[in-house]
């Protein structure tokens, strides 16, 4: 009985001590609104972003592109986290599409993301609301907050497609990291 006493205790204290810091970055200056992504910084070679992502192994790789899968990013596993280089083979980018199949509710997802970036990048942002009709007589429906810090545009996004009969037939809920 008191060791499964103390097992909750330590659980509970886990728990509690988490809130926000099991999100965000341990290096106190990137929380002052310092872009990056992962331990990763622009103008990396491939090899140095292959070193960052320590714990995850690429599974593929090519001059302008790396992609790793089924990575946890702010407590969500993606589905692929994408490096993008430019023509001198330097870090320009990164995106984080988040496994759709294992999201159940896409606005508080969106959320708790919106949520922690801002602690990360602050409260200016622009938030962006599109709709437009597709071809098919879908409606592809679009929301994004996005952030401009220091040569950096940092933009989550939301994106689900409702077809002419009101259902959702996709979403897709990314953040991209783009040097300006």
């Amino acid at each position: 009985m008191i060791k499964n006493l103390s097992k909750i205790i330590l659980v509970l204290a886990v728990i509690s001590g988490c809130s926000d810091s099991c999100f965000l970055p341990e290096s106190p200056e990137r929380i002052k609104g310092v872009p990056y992504f992962r331990d990763t910084v622009w103008g990396m070679t491939i090899e140095q972003v292959e070193a960052a992502e320590k714990e995850s192994k690429a599974s593929w790789s090519s001059t302008h592109n790396v992609t790793y899968t089924d990575v946890e990013v702010y407590g969500f596993m993606t589905q692929s986290i994408w490096y993008y280089f430019d023509d001198d083979k330097k870090l320009n980018g990164a995106s984080c599409n988040f496994a759709s199949w294992l999201i159940d509710d896409y606005n508080a997802a969106f959320g708790t993301l919106k949520e922690i970036l801002t602690q990360m990048y602050g409260d200016d942002y622009e938030e962006h609301y599109y709709e437009r009709e597709l071809h098919d007589g879908n409606t592809d429906y679009t929301y994004s907050v996005s952030w401009d810090k220091q040569g950096t545009n940092i933009q989550l996004t939301l994106s689900c497609i409702v077809d002419f009969g009101g259902q959702s037939q996709w979403f897709g809920l990314v953040i991209n990291y783009t040097a300006k």
